[in-house]
């Protein structure tokens, strides 16, 4: 009787679950993973370049990443790029080019990694481009200032529900956590760490719900000051 009353429980606390929202970064509370309400737009915002870097290993396949994409697409201060399509075919001794890339973050003021959580990290191109792109005397370093105050975020989607990232819970820990180690590398870089957008519980999130969802990333990501938070 107490499994089944258990699981009827575990299964009316994932239904009720948040689907997306920006995420509190590294709070390890069980208000770890936080849905916040999304910035007012400015005027000096619209004038901000955004670059948009998709880490996505099969891009076709995903409803989620492509909705995300497709939304972005339609601002036209915002450059989407499917980094797969361009580098998913190097081996792992190739490099990615640097000075392309270089040459792509010094034109945006807001650099956001859209990317599916993958073995609670990232997917292994990003992880390749982070060591091949960021490098010491160009964007760390005593030297380094080519990223010096922009911004860096993370716009992620995942199969499991918000409340599931908290300690106690089936993830273990909130998300903040498990993208702990990016933000350190942002600082790093002399950058702006900016709370994550995430999209939770993919599998079973209607198309209303993604449609709203991706709408509100736009908001977010092309809203101005990103690290207040907001009540929703």
């Amino acid at each position: 009787m107490e499994d089944k009353e258990k699981n009827l429980s575990r299964k009316k606390f994932i239904s009720n679950s948040t689907k997306y929202g920006i995420i509190t970064y590294g709070i390890s509370s069980t208000t770890s993973a936080k849905e916040t309400k999304l910035p007012p737009q400015t005027n000096k915002t619209k004038k901000k370049k955004i670059l948009v870097n998709v880490f996505h290993p099969n891009l076709k396949e995903s409803r989620i990443n492509k909705a995300m994409m497709s939304e972005l697409k339609n601002h036209p201060n915002i450059t989407v790029r499917d980094i797969y399509k361009e580098y998913g075919k190097l081996r792992f001794i190739d490099t990615i080019p640097l000075e392309k890339e270089k040459e792509f973050l010094k034109k945006h003021d807001r650099i956001a990694f859209q990317h599916p959580i993958y073995w609670y990290n990232c997917t292994p191109l990003m992880k390749k481009w982070i060591e091949d792109i960021l490098l010491d005397d160009w964007d760390w370093g005593k030297d380094g200032n080519d990223l010096k105050g922009k911004d860096w975020l993370h716009a992620v989607s995942c199969a499991g529900d918000l409340n599931s990232y908290r300690p106690g819970d089936f993830n273990g820990h909130s998300l903040g956590e498990y993208l702990r180690s990016f933000q350190q590398t942002s600082v790093l870089c002399k950058m702006n760490f900016c709370p994550t957008f995430a999209i939770h519980h993919v599998y079973h999130i209607s198309d209303l719900e993604l449609k709203k969802a991706t709408e509100s990333y736009v908001k977010y990501i092309t809203s101005d000051n990103l690290n207040r938070e907001y009540e929703m």
